[in-house]
């Protein structure tokens, strides 16, 4: 009856060992598995974070780059305005070139007969 007393108590210390045992193993791999989800939580976060300055940063650049075609906008039509009051500029001066040269002719004709006449009651 000792015997299998003191067999017992060895069965039973074993089985103890080996609950003990089996406990760490487990809060070992537990302790592991909670701080692999802490780091991937840890990552997710991060990369939402990173997402939502992308997504920040995309809605600026877009803007920006409204803001550019618009002033683009702009600067064609003032250059469109530009030129056509410099067409109208051209075709004013020519006309006014234009109107000079005949008053020229006219000064020279005019001119001419003033002497011819003069010439004319000399001689």
């Amino acid at each position: 009856l000792r015997e299998k007393l003191t067999k017992e108590r060895k069965t039973r210390q074993t089985v103890e060992e080996s609950y003990n045992d089996l406990q760490i193993t487990i809060q070992h791999h537990l302790t592991q598995h909670s701080e692999v989800i802490a780091s991937l939580t840890a990552t997710m976060n991060e990369s939402k974070t990173q997402r939502n300055e992308i997504a920040d940063k995309s809605a600026e650049l877009e803007l920006e780059v409204s803001n550019y075609e618009h002033n683009i906008i702009g600067l064609q039509q003032e250059l469109e305005s530009t030129v056509n009051s410099l067409d109208y500029t051209r075709s004013d001066m020519e006309y006014q070139i234009t109107n000079l040269e005949v008053l020229y002719f006219k000064s020279l004709v005019l001119i001419s007969s003033f002497y011819l006449g003069e010439y004319s009651r000399t001689h």
